[in-house]
């Protein structure tokens, strides 16, 4: 008996360490699943949870939470009083659910539903001196250089107004950080995004790609209604087709450049032109004729009701280059002063500096034989920091004979300096 009574202690005893280790896995297991939540909703949106993969290629309107910001100051985009954006450090409520509504390929309108209206962001009043796009040329400012827009000093807002068929409502996904996070440009002015500016709000600024313009969707962790907006019929109407054009690449800078010219569509292949000083090179350039998309949406109203609208929206001409510009500078001279060497001058070390980054001009404003002087509008545009990177194996001037004599070269500089003082 005593026997027995031990045989069944210990089995008690097993069952009971069974069960609690059991159900302290299983305190542990929800514990570290709801911090993953929580974290995933507060912080920078890079975990797993929730993460959208991708936002290119929708299947269909989709609702996700937006931040964007420094690592530690991501803000969560939202609205208030139905009309005016609000930033929190945590997304909380329908308020900060923005549903992604795909339009084309990888261009997407960001919309919201409040009380019976479905409001979407887009452009408000453009500064004094910048009109909206126009088919004639020199009629749209962009990114292109350092245009009207890229020297206007005043802000461009962001308002939230109901739904229309403007393109100034559409934006164009472009991926950053391997699908992590990603930039809106604006469709009408290509090479200007998104931007969140700290405790003044939002506005349409250049992209260079600064935390503040770089957005990072999270899918909502509550469960929220269904939306009440659809989209029954889509379809692109191009407009006729615009034959390639050749265009010349000139180069009025004192220095040799080098331009790096990218086709947005393949951005791993980069076209790589040295011109030096007062030369020019010639290349072809394909041109995007821009179209309409005629979509038919419905929308229930409060009666439950669907009702029916036709969207007719001309979409300019997609932007298919861009050109990012670097100097060859003079770094370093080895002179050999022994008198020994046959060479005075034994080595010329030259590094590449970056100037500037802009965008070609797209579609029929970009006419044939077009010439394009990459100093001058890589230098207009401010933004050295925006270039595209250059590769070591793009730049191997170092130790190659010179061209001149760098060294009487270099003192007919200084002597047109100082005479043009």
């Amino acid at each position: 008996m005593l026997i027995n009574g031990m045989f069944i202690a210990n089995r008690c005893l097993n069952f009971h360490a069974k069960a609690c280790t059991f159900l302290l896995l299983t305190l542990l297991t929800v514990h570290w699943r709801s911090r993953c939540i929580a974290q995933d909703l507060q912080t920078s949106g890079t975990t797993s949870n929730g993460h959208i993969g991708s936002l290119q290629n929708l299947p269909s309107m989709t609702a996700m939470h937006l931040s964007v910001g420094t690592t530690s100051d991501r803000q969560f985009l939202g609205m208030r009083n139905g009309n005016q954006f609000d930033f929190a450090n945590r997304a909380s409520g329908a308020e900060s659910a923005w549903y992604i509504a795909p339009v084309s390929d990888n261009i997407v309108r960001l919309q919201q539903r409040h009380q019976n209206e479905w409001l979407a962001i887009g452009l408000g009043n453009a500064p004094d001196g910048l009109g909206r796009y126009s088919s004639r040329r020199n009629q749209r400012s962009g990114a292109f250089g350092g245009g009207a827009f890229g020297r206007s000093n005043s802000p461009f807002p962001i308002s939230l107004l109901p739904i229309s068929q403007g393109a100034d409502q559409l934006w164009r996904i472009q991926t950053i950080q391997g699908n992590a996070g990603y930039c809106f440009e604006s469709v009408l002015y290509p090479g200007m995004g998104l931007t969140c500016i700290p405790n003044q709000g939002l506005s349409l600024q250049i992209i260079n790609y600064d935390p503040w313009q770089v957005w990072w969707p999270q899918k909502p962790i509550f469960v929220l209604p269904q939306p009440q907006f659809r989209t029954v019929q889509h379809q692109i109407v191009p407009n006729p087709p615009l034959r390639p054009v050749y265009a010349k690449i000139t180069n009025s800078h004192s220095e040799t450049l080098l331009v790096l010219v990218a086709d947005r569509r393949h951005t791993q292949t980069m076209q790589k032109l040295r011109i030096p000083s007062r030369g020019s090179e010639r290349i072809q350039l394909d041109r995007d004729p821009g179209g309409t998309i005629v979509a038919t949406v419905e929308t229930m109203d409060a009666f439950g009701n669907w009702n029916q609208r036709e969207f007719n929206t001309p979409i300019p001409p997609t932007v298919l280059y861009d050109m990012s510009v670097y100097e060859e500078f003079l770094q370093s001279i080895a002179i050999d002063r022994t008198g020994t060497s046959p060479n005075p001058i034994e080595d010329i070390n030259y590094q590449p500096r970056s100037l500037g980054f802009f965008l070609v001009t797209p579609g029929a404003e970009l006419p044939d034989g077009a010439e394009i002087d990459a100093y001058r509008v890589a230098d207009d545009s401010q933004n050295p920091g925006a270039v595209r990177r250059l590769s070591p194996r793009d730049f191997q001037k170092t130790n190659a004979a010179p061209e001149t004599d760098p060294l009487k070269d270099l003192l007919n500089k200084i002597q047109k300096r100082r005479a043009s003082f």
